[in-house]
Parts: structure tokens; C-alpha cells; sequence
């Protein structure tokens, strides 16, 4: 798969690459059939997260004291005035992999249709970019929703709002398929609603259902920090999953809220004994500009960039988040999680994000985590991450 992906990357950069072959595209030669109308080159564009994080803890141990988290390019382009394209590769960890490859099609000024690989349409945070995130992680209910899948979506774009409906193969919480094994497939829908009107307060609904039978279900874990859940190993799906994801914002000036939840029920077998289980984790997040701009779900660029020798110091913003997630209080006993997981899990987090342009960031995020096990062990571990975000 890694040879694929860097032959794909290879070809479409000696497209794109040089000024004299940017010419001849524009240009077509008599000897080349013409592109078809309404068709653009790609437009090349990425980011890097470049992290260094402290940990106080009992007996974790932080592995990544220097670590790129992520190195991503993206290639956005149009075939024709009604049909555009959309790859994503990520390069961290001396890997290659497709994160994102899809197709979308507009059906009209409000419907589109989108095929390909792309993310799970449930949770509100997953939903945005990484460079638009308050903190340094990802918060505990994007763990809890699918991460990126295969899959059909329509999606309509109205005054009071939005609709997205999907059927994709259906991959674990938190997890991506590339290629899937059986004819299962998961329904999804999520609804978005304005209503004032304005795009900056809107209130929401995501929800998911699916059969899995087989495979395995391994573990909830954050990147760089401990286990949260993992499930035992003859613990096999064997039934019904479905989540449901009530979630909101509200922007107003340079103040933020956002908030979701995630109540996961799951259907799993083990010994020749099937049950079901249910985890439900909840996430607020508050955001507040210094320096006036105004909040946003998505990009904010400072309103001075950073420019010491002019006295411009570019945008200060301040962050706070509290999530907490409760794990099913049985699921240990009846042989469908290892003992050591976490039955209860809270953390409270602050924030410092110091934007310098459009292109530069810097965050600095301190958490504080408290969980409590099956076995009842209890855990208090302190995080302070520290992200330079580079955009090209």
C-alpha cells in the first residue's frame, strides 16, 4: 500500500510541480486532448504538528518527549464545473497512508453526493480540522465514534442548516478501514441546525447503527497517553452497535462554547455468551480571544500578525475543557474488558494558543486526568503538551 501511495504522490507532484508544466496545462498542446471544461489543477496545500510533552504520572512513562505528530499534504482539484476531488496523505512516523480519497458530485445548489474514503459523519469535534482544535488532543468522545471510513455520503446545505446521510463499511471507535471484510455496513446520520440563523450558534444530532459479527475490538487509547479501555482478547463483536451523538456551539465575539456527547451501545461475545454494553462519554469545551477576534469552529487568523519589529504580536487565545466518560460498570465481571481499564475517567484541561499568522501556531496545553479502574485503582496523571503548527 506505502508503494502505491508514493507512486500516486510522485505522479501528481510532476503534474503540478514545475511552472513549465503548469503552462502546458493551461495550455494544451495540439497533440494532447484538451482538459475538460471547468477542470483545474490540484491545489497543493498541508500542515505539520511538531509536539513536545511533560508528564508527572505513577509508572506511565511518556515515550514521545520529541515527536511529529503529524506531516499532512492535501491535494484538492476540480474535474468539471460540477465534480470535485480530494486526497489527504500522512507521512508521520516514517509511514505513508491515505487518510482521505474521495469524489464529490453537486446535485444542485443544495445537495452533494461524496464517494470515497473520508471521516465518520458523527462527531462534531472528528469533524474539524486538526488545525482548528482549542487543545493539543482530541477530547474522549471523538474516541468514542469511528475515525475515517469507506463509504457513500449525501449532504444538504440549507438556510436553517445542514444534513448528512451515510452508509459506510464501519469501522471500531476511534478506528479507520481501508478495506473491509464483510457485507456489514453502517447507517449514519447527522443533523444540524441555525436556530438563529447564523452559522456561529448551532445545535445538533448524530447518530449511527450497524451489525458487526467477528473481528476483534481492542482498545480506547489517546495517542501518547495510557490505556483507557481495552477489551478483552476473545471479546468479539456479535450483534447490533449504535451511538448517539446530541452536540453543539455557540461563537459570540470572542468567546466560544462548544460541547458533545457519545453514548455507545455495543453487542459482544464471549465464551458462547452474547450482552451488551454501554459507554457514554461527554466533552465542554470553552474558548475566549484575547486579542478580539472572533471565535470560530473553523479557521481564525489573527487581526495583526506577528511582526516584533512593528510591535504586532499576532492573536492570543485562552482555552478550558472538562470530559469525562463512564465505561459500562459490569462489562470487567462479565469477562468483556481487562480489569486494569478504566470504569470512570475525567479530565480538566487549560490552554494557551498563540497565533502568529495564518500559517504559524503555537499551543500549549496542561491537563490533569483522573480514572479509576474495574480493579479499583486509582490514577492521577498531569500532561503539558507543547504543539508548533505549521500551514502550507
Amino acid at each position: 500500500m506505502n508503494k502505491h501511495l508514493l507512486r500516486l504522490l510522485l505522479g501528481v507532484m510532476s503534474v503540478c510541480g514545475t511552472p513549465v508544466i503548469a503552462q502546458s496545462l493551461a495550455t494544451p498542446s495540439p497533440n494532447r486532448t484538451p482538459a475538460p471544461t471547468g477542470f483545474t489543477p490540484p491545489v497543493i496545500s498541508g500542515f505539520l504538528h511538531f509536539d513536545t510533552s511533560l508528564v508527572d504520572s505513577d509508572g506511565f512513562e511518556n515515550n514521545a518527549a520529541y515527536n511529529l505528530r503529524r506531516i499532512r499534504t492535501e491535494f484538492n482539484g476540480r474535474v468539471n464545473p460540477s465534480t470535485t476531488y480530494r486526497i489527504n496523505l500522512e507521512y508521520a512516523e516514517g509511514t505513508v497512508r491515505l487518510l482521505d480519497g474521495h469524489v464529490d458530485l453537486a446535485l444542485g445548489k443544495q445537495w452533494s453526493l461524496r464517494a470515497g474514503k473520508f471521516k465518520f459523519p458523527l462527531g462534531l469535534e472528528l469533524l474539524q480540522t486538526p488545525t482548528n482544535l482549542v487543545q493539543t488532543e482530541f477530547g474522549i468522545t471523538t474516541l468514542l465514534v469511528p475515525n475515517r471510513d469507506n463509504g457513500v455520503q449525501l449532504s444538504g446545505q440549507f438556510d436553517w442548516g445542514s444534513v448528512q446521510l451515510a452508509v459506510m463499511d464501519g469501522p471500531q471507535d476511534a478506528g479507520q478501514l481501508d478495506t473491509d471484510s464483510d457485507a456489514n455496513r453502517a447507517a449514519v446520520g447527522r443533523v444540524m441546525v441555525r436556530p438563529l440563523g447564523t452559522p456561529s450558534i448551532q445545535f445538533g444530532l448524530g447518530a449511527s447503527t450497524e451489525q458487526r459479527t467477528g473481528g476483534t475490538m481492542g482498545r480506547i487509547q489517546p495517542r501518547y497517553r495510557p490505556n483507557i479501555l481495552e477489551y478483552a482478547t476473545g471479546a468479539t463483536p456479535d450483534g447490533t452497535f449504535s451511538r448517539l451523538a446530541p452536540q453543539f456551539y455557540w461563537m459570540a465575539g470572542p468567546w466560544g462554547i462548544m460541547g458533545e456527547s457519545v453514548i455507545s451501545d455495543q453487542t459482544l461475545r464471549v465464551g458462547g455468551v452474547t450482552s451488551g454494553l454501554r459507554h457514554i462519554g461527554t466533552q465542554v469545551s470553552l474558548q475566549y480571544y484575547l486579542t478580539g477576534e472572533s471565535a470560530s469552529y473553523g479557521t481564525v487568523n489573527p487581526l495583526v500578525p506577528f511582526v516584533p519589529e512593528a510591535d504586532q504580536w499576532g492573536a492570543w487565545q485562552l482555552t478550558a475543557r472538562w470530559q469525562s466518560a463512564t465505561f459500562d460498570e459490569s462489562a470487567a465481571s462479565r469477562g468483556l474488558v481487562l480489569s486494569r481499564s478504566s470504569q470512570t475517567y475525567q479530565s480538566a484541561s487549560l490552554g494557551v494558543n498563540w497565533v502568529w499568522n495564518e500559517s504559524v501556531k503555537w499551543l500549549l496545553t496542561a491537563e490533569t486526568v483522573q480514572s479509576n479502574s474495574y480493579a479499583n485503582i486509582k490514577k492521577d496523571i498531569t500532561f503539558i503538551d507543547l504543539r508548533l503548527q505549521v500551514k502550507y
